[in-house]
């Protein structure tokens, strides 16, 4: 795929961002991250939606941006950590002009993905995975 854009992935540790243009695509610099991180995956090109999901599932906080199409996606964990929560507030102002924004996000009873629409929307997700995360980070300190 020939897009333009930017891809963001954010883990409890750091934040990474890098340019998306012909010929990389949103796909190769995943990778690139996977690579650099030492996360052990090696995703093919039919892998191109797969690939944020599992980063998603890992508890990474992972978002495209498609200039061409006016496109954000999220793929957002389970569990939102205090500097994912504080990346995504300081950064949301970046997306409110693009035309469609739409999320995957993880289940919070099972491992699986379900779809939310709407910068509002994602916000409310993101504050409640954010609440589940307080939840556990206290109830792994008892």
């Amino acid at each position: 795929m020939n897009e333009r854009g930017m891809i963001y992935i954010v883990s409890p540790d750091m934040a990474y961002s890098k340019r998306v243009d012909y010929p990389l695509s949103h796909l190769d610099l995943i990778q690139e991250y996977c690579d650099k991180m030492k996360l052990g995956y090696n995703f093919k090109n039919s892998d191109y939606q797969e690939a944020p999901v599992r980063l998603a599932l890992d508890g990474n906080m992972v978002v495209k941006t498609v200039d061409d199409l006016g496109d954000v996606i999220f793929y957002l964990p389970k569990y939102i950590c205090d500097e994912q929560a504080m990346w995504f507030y300081n950064n949301r102002d970046k997306f409110k002009n693009y035309s469609v924004v739409s999320a995957y996000v993880i289940d919070s009873k099972r491992d699986e993905y379900r779809t939310v629409d709407d910068l509002s929307n994602i916000k409310k997700y993101i504050d409640k995975a954010n609440i589940l995360w307080s939840k556990e980070e206290v109830n792994r300190r008892r």
